[in-house]
């Protein structure tokens, strides 16, 4: 009885590390200084079946630092089509209520926001290209560490 519950509580751990890993990234990067240029642009294709599509996300992961300077950021995911036509996603998000104290929680050595864009909404199926910029005031946006992208 005591090795079936050993083999029981084995198999559920091998289990559980396996439900726990993370797709892996279609673009990442970290920031040199922690300043994300306006030019700096994540970029990444993705084909799109559309059997896929209609239960994943796309991602969007940006980590800042305790000393971001502004309450909000502006995001630009610019997608190429299948069919040639190209069309700007405009994302808008505030991380900082009006006391001056994130919303978001403190994980990873700052205050991750996580996007997500379900897949359904880029159609036709096929192959789409991406890329992702901020498009805030300043050209230099610091104390952000990184950017990732995934789909799940």
């Amino acid at each position: 009885m005591k090795h079936a519950r050993n083999w029981i509580l084995l198999a559920l751990t091998g289990y559980m590390a396996l439900a726990c890993q993370r797709t892996p990234y279609l673009a990442e990067t970290t920031f040199e200084n922690d300043c994300w240029n306006i030019e700096d642009t994540l970029s990444f294709d993705l084909d799109l079946p559309a059997a896929e599509a209609d239960s994943q996300l796309l991602h969007i992961k940006v980590l800042f630092l305790e000393d971001y300077a502004f309450r909000n950021i502006y995001l630009k995911l610019m997608v190429h089509e299948p069919g040639g036509n190209t069309r700007d996603t405009l994302l808008h998000e505030l991380m900082v209520d009006p006391q001056g104290y994130w919303t978001l929680p403190r994980r990873q050595g700052g205050y991750p926001l996580e996007l997500r864009l379900p897949l359904n909404s880029f159609q036709p199926p096929g192959s789409y290209q991406f890329r992702l910029t901020q498009y805030m005031r300043p050209a230099k946006l610091c104390n952000i560490r990184s950017v990732a992208v995934w789909v799940e």
